[in-house]
């Protein structure tokens, strides 16, 4: 009975498909058409597929000895999703991925040094959208975006906007952009941020802050932290010894130019300058804020030996509003309308002046000095009150005596009695001055002939660095 049963089944399997078998082809159908020939099975049907064996992934693995092409289609996650798997000589593969492709919802195992997105020949990688290249990697590792042919590391060309932007809008202190280059140290080795342009009105390297007590631009250099104000700037530049330098290739060309208080110019001599400044109520703003000799707010100099200056520091234990070996002078005009010069006559000794008119009462007069004149002088046995007397008058002479820090005395030669009237002119020794603390701040009544500055060295090779970047930037 057993038989007989099967052999129904075989009959009802013959009758519902058509298996033709041509030489070693085999084709199912239900048309009995004879199989392709270049193909070993073929399967046709228009309401029907393939089903091949289903199992989870630990079945899979457990096939012992798998055929290198054995294809499975695997039921649960795994450790690499579910989906149809085949057997690559070594391994388990999913479809979509290594040999098949990328997935479009993501692929896992690019961690391992087999798995990567790219070539494996000499041959450029290129995204593209729309039809249109939009980012390309050269076999050689430069990485152009809107550039088919990147000269640096990354190459990034626009034609309208921003050509790149990049935000942080996470964290304070946290950089939206870092520009490095630890090229070997030396003048000209390298920069972090290189910005360049050749239109007309356009910035190398423009910075920004909207708040209203940002800064615009920090520049640190010689491994000083970056300070800055409260308050805000345009820039903030930072170095052990200097903050900023600034060069122009031109003939007439200035260095800087600034204005402040809202003035929207740039005043500057037509001969160009290294630096114009210009403000409603300062023009320039110079603090050494180091105490101690042989700090300044400020120096000037010429290529001349002898035209150079400080102002406003210390050399010794002395301040100087002005200090170098030029003279001091002003300038009027002669009874011609030309320009001279007057000059000041200076001394070993720091002094101050004043001048008056007095007049001899049956020869003897007290002449009290001005209190703010006395009040800014040293006057004592070590440092005499010096008076000069000139007569107006006929008298038998006069002499100076009793003097001390509040004025002095004048008399007439033996014994005279005459009224006449007379100018003086007195000079003493400059008060030392004081600091906030009330100590002495600057020592002047005992300076003669003190301690001078020297002449400031410059540094020609920061000079000759920026040519070079300008003369690259031409070339560029």
């Amino acid at each position: 009975m057993k038989i007989l049963h099967m052999k129904k089944i075989i009959i009802l399997f013959f009758i519902s498909i058509s298996i033709n078998v041509v030489s070693q082809n085999v084709g199912i159908n239900s048309t009995g058409a004879s199989p392709n020939a270049s193909a070993m099975l073929d399967i046709v049907s228009t309401s029907s597929g393939l089903l091949v064996p289903r199992m989870t992934a630990a079945l899979k693995t457990a096939i012992a000895t798998p055929a290198t092409g054995l294809l499975i289609y695997q039921t649960d996650a795994g450790t690499q999703g579910i989906g149809f798997y085949f057997y690559n000589g070594t391994a388990w593969v999913p479809f979509g991925t290594n040999n098949g492709g990328w997935g479009l919802q993501g692929n896992a195992g690019t961690a391992s040094a087999t798995n990567f997105l790219g070539t494996t020949d000499a041959v450029d990688f290129i995204t593209k959208t729309n039809g249109t290249e939009r980012m390309r990697i050269l076999s050689t590792g430069e990485i152009g975006i809107g550039i088919t042919a990147p000269l640096y590391a990354l190459h990034v060309v626009g034609a309208a906007n921003y050509t790149g932007r990049f935000e942080n809008t996470g964290a304070t202190n946290v950089a939206a952009i870092i520009g490095r280059n630890t090229a070997a140290t030396g003048v000209g080795s390298g920069m972090g941020v290189y910005g360049y342009t050749g239109q007309d009105g356009g910035f190398g390297v423009s910075g920004k802050n909207v708040n209203t007590s940002g800064t615009g631009v920090l520049g640190t250099g010689q491994g000083v932290a970056g300070s800055y104000l409260p308050a805000g700037s345009g820039g903030s530049f930072n170095g052990s010894s200097n903050g900023i330098i600034a060069n122009t290739t031109a003939g007439s060309g200035i260095g800087i130019s600034a204005s402040g208080n809202g003035l929207a110019t740039y005043p500057a001599p037509a001969s160009g300058c290294g630096g114009a400044f210009s403000g409603t109520s300062l023009g320039v703003y110079g603090v050494a804020s180091n105490l101690g000799t042989g700090n300044w707010g400020g120096y000037f100099a010429n290529g001349n030996a002898n035209g150079w200056a400080y102002v406003g520091g210390r050399s010794g234990t002395t301040d100087y509003k002005i200090n170098g070996p030029g003279s001091v002078s002003t300038i009027v005009k002669n009874t011609k309308g030309e320009y001279v010069n007057l000059y000041c006559p200076e001394a070993p000794e720091i002094l101050f002046q004043d001048f008056g008119k007095g007049k001899l009462i049956n020869g003897f007069v007290h002449i009290d000095l001005d209190k703010d004149f006395a009040k800014n002088v040293t006057i004592n046995e070590k440092h005499p009150l010096r008076v000069i007397v000139q007569l107006e008058g006929d008298c038998k002479g006069v002499y100076v005596t009793n003097q001390n820090s509040t004025g002095f005395d004048v008399k007439e030669l033996q014994g005279g009695n005459s009224n006449v009237l007379f100018t003086y002119f007195v000079t003493a020794n400059r008060a030392d001055g004081e600091s906030v603390n009330g100590e002495i701040g600057s020592k002047n009544a005992d300076i003669r002939f003190g301690e001078a500055p020297l002449k400031m060295e410059t540094k020609n090779e920061a000079k000759a660095y920026i040519k070079t970047i300008i003369n690259e930037s031409g070339n560029k």
